[in-house]
C-alpha cells in the first residue's frame, strides 16, 4: 500500500511576482486557506499517511503552518515527523532541504530516504486538482500492477503540452496505459495531447534511474528520469479525472480563488447578494 507522499515546494515561483518574493507562493490564500492546503487534503483523501515537504531556508512559513514551529528538525537529521490533523485524520510531516541539484528531478531525490525502498506519490504545488482525489486515482493504477511508476495526465491543447510534457503510448488500456516516451516540454511534432500535470507515483527503480539520469539544460527533469525508466520497466499514465487550477501563474490562481473561495454555501449566497446589490 502506497502511504507516502513528497510534496516539493522549494521553487522560487517566479511566475507569481512580485508577491513571491515575501511569501512563498504555495502558502497564498484562497478563501481563509492556503493553497498547499488543498494539495494536502487531496493527498490524504487518496490514502497518504505521511508527507515530506521539500522546501528551502525562505520557506519556513510552511512548517510554521503545518506544524506549528519555525525551526523543525530537518527529516534527513533527526528523521522528526509532526502531526497535522487533516480531513478527520491524523496524518505525520516532515520537511527537507532540496539537495544542490537543480530541477524537479533534484526536488524528488531529495526525498529519496524518505521513500526508503517504497513507491511513493509525488505532489507538485503548482497546481490544485478538484474532484475524487487526482494522486488518489493514480495510487489505484500503481498498485494494480504492483507499484510500477505512473504518470497523471490530462488531454490538453497544444499550446499547454508544449509548456509541460507529451506522452508517446505504448499500450493504451482505456483510461491509463503503458508509457513508450515523456517528451518534456515539445518543441517539434507532439506525440499525443495527453500531457502530464505534476502528479506522480515513483517505485522504488524509478528512483535509481532517477539517479543516474544527467541533468539536462542544466536540470534535473523527473520526467526525464521517467522516460528513462520506461525504456526498461514498464511505466504508467493515467488520464485521471478532476478539474485543474494552475496556481503557478496569476491567472490561473485568481480564477482558483474565484471559484474555490465560496465552496461553502453561505459565502457563495452572500457574495450573490453582493452581486446583486452592485447592478
Amino acid at each position: 500500500m502506497i502511504k507516502k507522499a513528497i510534496i516539493p515546494v522549494a521553487g522560487r515561483g517566479t511566475r507569481m511576482a512580485p508577491i513571491s518574493n515575501v511569501i512563498a507562493k504555495e502558502m497564498l490564500p484562497i478563501g481563509t486557506r492556503p493553497t498547499l492546503q488543498f494539495i494536502v487534503e487531496e493527498a490524504v483523501s487518496g490514502g497518504v499517511e505521511e508527507i515530506l515537504f521539500v522546501i528551502n531556508p525562505d520557506k519556513m512559513i510552511i512548517p510554521k503552518y503545518f506544524s506549528g514551529t519555525d525551526s523543525p528538525e530537518m527529516y534527513e537529521v533527526g528523521r522528526k515527523t509532526y502531526p497535522y490533523e487533516c480531513l478527520g485524520k491524523t496524518v505525520r510531516i516532515g520537511y527537507t532541504f532540496q539537495l544542490p541539484i537543480p530541477g524537479s528531478g533534484g526536488a524528488v531525490l531529495s526525498g529519496e530516504y524518505f521513500a526508503d525502498g517504497e513507491t511513493v506519490a509525488i505532489l507538485f504545488g503548482d497546481d490544485i486538482f478538484v474532484g475524487r482525489s487526482a494522486i488518489g486515482q493514480l495510487i489505484e493504477i500503481s498498485e494494480r500492477y504492483g507499484d510500477k511508476s505512473v504518470l497523471g495526465v490530462q488531454i490538453k491543447e497544444d499550446s499547454v503540452v508544449r509548456t509541460c510534457a507529451a506522452i508517446e503510448v505504448q499500450k493504451d488500456l482505456g483510461n491509463h496505459g503503458v508509457v513508450k516516451h515523456i517528451i518534456e516540454k515539445p518543441q517539434g511534432v507532439i506525440p499525443s495531447n495527453l500531457t502530464s500535470l505534476g502528479r506522480f507515483v515513483l517505485s522504488a527503480k524509478g528512483f535509481e534511474v532517477l539517479r543516474n539520469t544527467q541533468q539536462h539544460r542544466g536540470e534535473l527533469w523527473l520526467t526525464e528520469g521517467l522516460d528513462n525508466e520506461a525504456q526498461v520497466n514498464d511505466v504508467y499514465y493515467m488520464q485521471f479525472e478532476g478539474v485543474r487550477y494552475d496556481i503557478g501563474n496569476r491567472y490561473g490562481y485568481i480564477r482558483a480563488f474565484r471559484d474555490l473561495a465560496l465552496l461553502d454555501e453561505e459565502d457563495q449566497n452572500k457574495f450573490q447578494l453582493y452581486l446583486a446589490d452592485q447592478k
